[in-house]
């Protein structure tokens, strides 16, 4: 029944889906791409008032928790094979 379904938004849906399919399959530059894409959604569509308390309070929490396992999610921090000991 599409009487109680939840409203979601399907751009953002779409960009949090891509995010943790490069994040399983370790896809890390693309990874951070997306989150940036959907960073500069989520505040351009929250400092707007697009979407419903419900579903703020729930993308504020899916937001909080990539920007925490992202944060040091990169290439950048791992070494070489052959200077490891």
């Amino acid at each position: 029944m599409g009487l109680f379904k939840k409203r979601r938004d399907p751009e953002t849906d779409h960009l949090i889906a891509s995010l943790q399919m490069n994040m399983a399959n370790n896809y890390k530059d693309a990874a951070q791409a997306d989150f940036r894409k959907l960073k500069a959604l989520y505040d351009e569509k929250t400092e707007s008032g697009a979407y419903p308390a419900k579903l703020q309070t729930e993308y504020d929490c899916i937001m909080a928790e990539f920007a925490e396992k992202l944060q040091f999610y990169s290439h950048g921090d791992q070494k070489p094979y052959w200077t490891r000991e």
